[in-house]
């Protein structure tokens, strides 16, 4: 159940600390004719701080996971790549993904669809694209690159809707059994207690109103689902918002550990504060804030990935990060809004 309720940096990582977990330098990627190659100068890695490690590891997984499923490259340079990839949000549409390096003591960064950018690692001190031309597997095969021990985010489908009692939102493709399938859900106007449901696949980990009822947010997961739809539900009409999220698992025992979720008025929602049992685990902060709110450029957390950031004159917004985690307490992380807006956040946690 959720129940409501100062990271080390240092200027300057090379390169190498951002692929430290590559078994070789070189990413072939699969249906073109492209190799990619990161390089730089070595450095003791033990030296980082532990979010900062983790920062890394997540941003090799998320940069490695996209080049598997390239299609087509739009534009390479030495510093930047923009390429397409597989719908991944049920419009239909390939994605555009681009990822940049700006400099000296610049983040990588990440934007999908050239919407938000996000920043993917603290100061870089060197980044490098090196492109060469090598034989290409067949056009209809898209590589995967899938990590034994950590889970692994894939994709998420995201819908906003007018004002109505339901909403049905497509599976992300590609998902199996076995799988973790993340939901939430966020409704506006709360009236008489309103109660956001799902159909029985679905467990329900918890629901939050605002402070001043003004909305609340709901949250779901399942490993097991054999419908490409899922279906929600509640008993006051509001406009409404919901992403559901696609993490390959680490195993068959992998399973919900622990969350909690708060609430209040602030431009700087804080993501509490939750105890993780086990190394190798997901962390996931979500966000829920007033329509027409927009986060500022400066969102992300320390560590942590984006997945999903939407909203629009009607709709709540609906934000969701995430980074692995490792046993024992993590911290209480900040999003930031541009005004002090009514707001609910979670910080959930799934165990490998």
């Amino acid at each position: 159940m959720i129940e409501k309720s100062t990271s080390l940096r240092r200027s300057g990582f090379q390169l190498i600390e951002l692929i430290v977990s590559l078994s070789s330098a070189s990413l072939i990627v699969a249906g073109t004719a492209t190799s990619i190659y990161l390089a730089s100068q070595s450095q003791n890695v033990a030296q980082q701080s532990h979010v900062s490690y983790s920062t890394l590891q997540e941003s090799t997984n998320r940069l490695r996971t996209d080049l598997a499923e390239m299609k087509s490259i739009v534009n390479k340079e030495s510093t930047a790549i923009t390429f397409t990839v597989p719908d991944r949000n049920g419009d239909g549409i390939d994605e555009t993904i681009y990822y940049r390096w700006d400099g000296y003591d610049n983040p990588l960064q990440y934007s999908e669809d050239n919407d938000t950018w996000w920043n993917l690692t603290t100061e870089l001190s060197q980044f490098e694209l090196n492109y060469r031309n090598t034989a290409p597997q067949s056009s209809n095969s898209i590589g995967t690159f899938d990590p034994s021990n950590d889970y692994l985010y894939r994709s998420y489908a995201q819908i906003s809707q007018d004002s109505d009692l339901s909403l049905q939102i497509s599976i992300p493709s590609g998902y199996q059994s076995g799988d973790l399938l993340l939901a939430s859900v966020v409704v506006e106007n709360r009236q008489n207690d309103s109660i956001i449901n799902a159909s029985s696949d679905w467990t329900k980990l918890g629901e939050a109103a605002s402070l001043n009822e003004k909305f609340s947010l709901a949250v779901f997961y399942t490993f097991t689902t054999s419908n490409s739809i899922a279906s929600f539900s509640w008993t006051s009409l509001g406009h409404s918002q919901a992403a559901v999220v696609h993490f390959d698992a680490p195993s068959a025992s992998s399973a919900y550990d622990n969350g909690t979720a708060d609430g209040g008025i602030s431009n700087t929602p804080l993501a509490p504060s939750v105890n993780v049992s086990s190394n190798n685990s997901l962390l996931i902060r979500l966000l829920a804030a007033e329509p027409q709110s927009v986060i500022n450029e400066s969102t992300n957390m320390p560590g942590h990935l984006p997945i999903v950031l939407r909203s629009d004159e009607d709709t709540p917004l609906l934000g969701l990060v995430h980074r692995r985690a490792d046993a024992g307490d993590n911290d209480a992380e900040s999003f930031h809004l541009q005004t002090s807006l009514e707001f609910i956040t979670a910080s959930i946690v799934f165990t490998p």
